[in-house]
């Protein structure tokens, strides 16, 4: 299959998302993506708060965990099959793969997001920690979490490894200017911009291994621990999610 085929695919099960259908569930989506985003910051500070890995961090909160970036790559999307173009004619085979892995992976975590929401509304729970928790346990998404880390390292492996190649590089600016006659400038931005932080950042490959890393002993965490709170926090030197202390002055307040 063609990689064109392969992203009208996952075109088409973006559009079948719920959410389209519900302005409600949609907000909602969003808000549940925008609460993992602050979790992530929290639990992982030794990452997200790293000036070493600021721009990294930055990269993945806006472009590989982002709804409005995926909205605006679907609408790429559409216009390719509109305009019936054939992205393999102007994009090596490699650049394109980590176009298609970079889709599902987006795919897959909006459809774990819309979940969640899903469940809030049925249970008519408010969006908060203690809730989110409860249900992302009640449903088990874990399995699913878990696949979403092992394309997220895929992506970000690819990312790496293609952005290091001049062949490739050199191929994405030879279509530069065919791509943004078509319509399509936001798509190459959005490889242009994933290639740049990937080849100027030297601790890309130890950013995102980490994540990966500490993300999976979060969702250890939260089955084998029976959580209800996020004030925890990924201790580097034990490897392990540990509470965080709460202040003597605070738990008499």
């Amino acid at each position: 299959m063609l990689k064109t085929e392969q992203l009208a695919h996952y075109l088409k099960q973006y559009k079948q998302l719920q959410f389209h259908r519900s302005p409600k569930l949609k907000l909602l989506t969003w808000q549940v993506a925008q609460w993992q985003k602050q979790r992530m910051q929290n639990v992982h500070g030794n990452l997200f708060q790293n000036t070493s890995y600021q721009e990294l961090a930055d990269f993945f909160q806006s472009e590989l965990y982002n709804f409005d970036a995926l909205d605006e790559l679907a609408g790429q999307l559409a216009l390719m099959l509109k305009q019936k173009v054939k992205l393999d004619r102007w994009l090596p085979n490699e650049i394109l793969e980590s176009l298609v892995e970079t889709m599902q992976l987006a795919l897959l975590t909006i459809k774990l997001d819309q979940q969640l929401a899903i469940h809030l509304i049925r249970q008519e729970r408010e969006l908060n920690d203690e809730n989110l928790i409860a249900i992302s346990i009640e449903i088990d998404q874990k399995a699913n979490r878990l696949h979403q880390l092992k394309l997220f390292q895929s992506v970000s492996h690819q990312l790496s490894r293609h952005a290091q190649s001049l062949l490739l590089r050199t191929s994405l600016k030879l279509a530069k200017s065919k791509l943004k006659q078509r319509g399509f400038a936001p798509m190459y931005n959005y490889l242009d911009y994933g290639f740049h932080i990937m080849r100027s950042n030297r601790h890309a490959k130890d950013f995102f291994q980490k994540y990966a890393q500490q993300e999976q002993c979060f969702l250890d965490y939260l089955v084998n621990a029976e959580a209800t709170d996020l004030n925890v926090y990924y201790d580097a030197q034990s490897q392990q999610i540990c509470r965080k202390n709460i202040d003597a002055s605070a738990q008499h307040s």
